[in-house]
Formats: structure tokens, sequence, C-alpha cells
């Protein structure tokens, strides 16, 4: 398990020219630093801090003072020794190469190393491996989805940029300690002007070996909301070369962006035929996640949107016991008047489908109702008839089960 170690080193836990480690409650086993620059670390780690002003400076002094750290942590109990060093402090980094340190990650201009002191494999894991980028995901009350296109930098011999052809969501990388949420209504402000609160997740994708450097890529599309549906467009003349509200149908008809028209396909319900929905139909949102005496972590779950009306109607069907009738086999007023009025339509076909024969059916509802209907599903859907009073399927039992069911009765 490589994640034996977690160094929360970085420019939110710098204070009084020492790293200042998060401690929060854990269980995760500790030693007790000795020295006046040494800071104990989660899972048996301890750091040397050599940016305080009493700490080592005698370059010659270094592999002395390394060797008597290394034994006293090891003797300790400590799984892994740790070193930041400032810039006037280099030239200690290659003293400590060869005494088996290697270089963990830089914290802004100080070099941070380590040396794994236990026996077997080092468990110390890679810092930095992924980065993490967020889109905004805007739709306006028009049903309008929030666009833009950014400069594309000058070509071979040419001093001038020209914009994209290619319309995109308004998005960035994440800064340190920023969430979903808050990246992704950053980057659309900065792009857009326009200022949105989140709202959920629509979808992310994961993907490795980036160039240069080879890191993963994890890239959220985050679905934001309008602080003011009043805003107006101020594109960042900067970075972006235009930036619109697109009509989300007429973009998954004319675009094709690949990314974009997943999510209107997936989350909004959209095809060549049939359009986005107002709201998405399943999203994930924070509901969080907490233990006692740590903070809130945002988690996301699921969830799905209530089940919605479509938006054509082609046809009505209605049982007829306690729906058409109430318990006392009447019909009310208002359900023979909500029939006559859905029988009106000449594109909606309105018909009963109940477990009675169709003349048990006619018989028991009022004369207005059973004459404006047409057609039917009778029995239990042993008997259908078309609007003309024609059977148009019927099942039956086999004449031979027939007699042998009567056989037996006898």
């Amino acid at each position: 398990m490589r994640a034996i170690m977690l160094l929360l080193l970085g420019r939110r836990a710098v204070r009084c020219g020492a790293y200042a480690l998060r401690r929060r409650s854990t269980k995760a086993p500790r030693i007790r630093a000795t020295a006046a620059d040494e800071v104990d670390l989660p899972y048996r780690g301890v750091l040397a801090d050599l940016r305080l002003p009493d700490s080592l400076k005698d370059e010659d002094a270094f592999d002395a003072w390394a060797e008597e750290r290394e034994r006293r942590w090891t003797r300790d109990g400590a799984l892994s020794g740790w070193l930041t060093l400032p810039p006037e402090k280099a030239a200690l980094a290659t003293h400590a190469w060869r005494r088996g340190f290697k270089l963990h990650h830089c914290a802004g201009d100080d070099l941070v190393l380590y040396k794994w002191l236990a026996e077997g494999e080092d468990k110390v894991p890679p810092w930095g491996n992924t980065q993490i980028g967020c889109a905004g995901f805007v739709v306006n009350d028009k049903g309008e989805l929030l666009v833009v296109r950014e400069w594309q930098p000058p070509k071979e011999g040419q001093t001038t940029r020209e914009p994209s052809q290619n319309w995109k969501l308004p998005g960035g990388l994440a800064d340190a300690g920023e969430s979903f949420f808050e990246c992704a209504a950053r980057e659309t402000f900065e792009e857009t002007g326009i200022q949105c609160r989140g709202v959920s997740l629509l979808g992310m994708w994961h993907r490795h070996d980036l160039v240069p450097w080879g890191k993963s890529d994890l890239y959220c599309v985050v679905r934001l909301e309008p602080v003011d549906p009043a805003q107006q467009i101020k594109a960042d003349p900067a970075e972006i070369s235009a930036c619109r509200w697109y009509d989300r149908d007429a973009f998954l008809r004319d675009e094709g962006h690949p990314l974009i028209s997943k999510v209107l396909r997936e989350c909004y319900g959209a095809s060549d035929s049939i359009g986005a929905s107002s709201k998405p139909l399943s999203e994930c949102v924070d509901l969080g996640v907490q233990w006692p005496g740590r903070p809130r972590y945002a988690t996301y779950f699921p969830r799905a949107a209530p089940p919605r009306m479509p938006s054509v109607v082609r046809a009505i069907a209605s049982d007829v016991d306690g729906t058409l009738l109430d318990s006392s086999s009447k019909c009310h007023p208002a359900a023979a008047a909500a029939v006559a009025d859905a029988c009106a339509h000449d594109h909606v076909r309105f018909f009963i489908a109940t477990g009675k024969c169709r003349a048990g059916a006619l018989a028991a509802l009022p004369r207005e109702v059973s004459d404006s209907l047409e057609g039917g599903v009778f029995v239990n859907g042993l008997v259908a008839y078309d609007a003309h009073g024609e059977i148009v399927h019927e099942r039956r039992l086999n004449g031979a089960v027939i007699e042998q069911c009567a056989a037996f009765g006898a």
C-alpha cells in the first residue's frame, strides 16, 4: 500500500519561517521529534527543517549531522526521514543524495528530500502525479449553454493570434486548496464575466501520460447556476476570442463537441429527435462525509431527477375501477369532464385499459363518458379494440385446454 504517508507541505502550510504541518485527529502512528528543527509526520516520519535560523549551516558537518539523525530516527522507530533545504543550502542536496536521500518534491524554492529508513519496500507515495481541472456547465433560463472560443497561439512565421474554431466550456486547472465547485466558478467568471454558484458534478474524465511530464489528468464537468440571470457576458480578451449563449439542441446538432455532446445526451436526455431537459436527469451532488473531530469532506453521490412528463403526449390510458370510478362505483363530474377534454384533442388518444370486459366497462361508465371513448384494452390485455369497435388483438385458450379443464371440473 503506497499511501503509507501523506506529507502536508505547501504554500498554505508555511508559518513563521517553518513548515507547519496540519495536525488533525488521526490514529496514524507517529514518533516524537526531539530536536528543535524537527517535526514529526504521520505514519512514523520525521522532518528536519534546515531553513530554521538555528539549523545546520556548515556543509562540511552535514555527514556527521545526518548520521546522528538517521541513527536516532531509526532507533526511535521512524519509517522515513525528511529534509527541507532552502535555496542557500541547496548544495547539501548532493551530500544527502550520496547518503541515499531522494528528491520528493519542491515546495516553492525549497527542496524536500526523504530517505526510507525501514527494511523492505519504500512506501512513500510520489508527489503530485495528477492535475485537476474543472469546466463550468452553465445553462440560463432560456436553456442556452455558456460556451467560449479561445485564442490560438500564432502559427510559425506569424505574429498574430487566431481565434479557435471550436466552442468549448469555460474552465481550467484548480488552484491548491480549491474545490471542484470553486475552481469551475472561478474559471467561468475569469473567462466570461458570469458569476455562478456550484450545484453538482455531471461527469469527469481520468486520463494519463500527458505531454510533457507524463502526469495524469482529472477533469470534472461542474453544473453551475448564474448568481444573477441578468448578468452580461464580459469575456477576457487576453484569453477568450468569443463567448456566447448557445442553444443546447442546436449545439448538439451543429458542433459535435465530444465532451459537451456526451453530457447533453447522458445527463440531459438529448438526442437527434429529443430536446435536452431543462434540468439534468442525473447528477452527483455533495452530500458530505464527516468523521468525529474532523472537518466535513465534500463527497459526491449520484442523484436522479424526479420522473418528468414527456414534452409530447400521444396517448392516455386509464383504468376504470378506482380511477374513473370512485369507491362507490360513481364517476365524479370532474373525471367525466377530464375524459371529455382529453378526447377532444385530435392528436391525443384516450382509451381505457381494464380487467373488465368491454361491455361491462362501458356499462359501468356514464353515457357521456362511454360515448366519447374510442377503443381500449380489456380483460387484462386479452382483448383490444380499435376506434371503430373492431377487435385488433385477442388471445384465446386453446380448445384442447378448455376441454381438459371442463373434464377436470366434471
